[in-house]
């Protein structure tokens, strides 16, 4: 099986998602994960502004980001903590790339 699929105009990370196992003492245990393609626009220590694309959508030149500010830091925000699947971060880190969200808890 070929993933993403043939024909989608997004990244690869735009088509995954990441549940983190409950009880295990882990910030992010318990909670999911969705990919995202992302840009951040203005940092404030380890919180960002960041212009989220649709999902499966960031390749196409008419699609609309949604703007918000996260805490790149927070758990509650997006995966952050040891071996993150988010690429972004303020200070040093890329400034283009994925992004997991917080969809809910499993």
């Amino acid at each position: 099986m070929v993933w993403p699929p043939p024909g989608v105009s997004g990244e690869p990370h735009e088509f995954t998602t990441a549940a983190y196992w409950p009880d295990t003492g882990d910030p992010r245990a318990g909670k999911r994960y969705a990919g995202h393609h992302a840009r951040i626009l203005e940092e404030r220590g380890t919180l960002a502004r960041v212009a989220v694309c649709p999902p499966g959508r960031s390749r196409q030149p008419e699609a609309r980001p949604v703007t918000m500010w996260i805490d790149l830091a927070s758990p509650e925000h997006c995966d952050a903590g040891a071996a993150s699947l988010t690429a972004i971060g303020t200070r040093d880190a890329p400034k283009e790339g994925a992004l997991f969200l917080i969809t809910g808890h499993v």
